[in-house]
């Protein structure tokens, strides 16, 4: 059945007003590789701000008794204990961290 022209101008007034109240087109995401640095190093940061509370909370002889004991796990234990070893920076968060802490 062809459309008639009411219906054609009809169609087309109606595609008009849809066109004006329609959202502009979404923009392409700028700074995506910034965004996905920014989580890595807020994870990277939670992490060794966790493993410094730890040693906060557990003190240097329970913290390293944990992680000997993971080095005896299986491998997904030895990746947590490569992960939760003690390093320079979680010692001096730590050290910090002890002032602001009561025992």
């Amino acid at each position: 059945m062809p459309m008639t022209d009411e219906q054609y101008r009809a169609f087309q007034e109606r595609a008009r007003r849809l066109a004006r109240k329609a959202p502009p087109p979404p923009r392409r995401r700028r700074g995506s590789l910034r965004l996905v640095l920014r989580f890595v190093m807020l994870l990277v940061l939670g992490a060794i701000g966790f493993k410094a509370g730890l040693l906060i909370h557990l003190g240097i002889d329970a913290f390293e008794a944990r992680v000997a004991q993971l080095e005896q796990g299986g491998p997904v234990d030895r990746a947590g204990s490569v992960l939760m070893a003690r390093d320079p920076l979680t010692d001096a968060l730590a050290r910090v961290g002890e002032r602001f802490v009561r025992h």
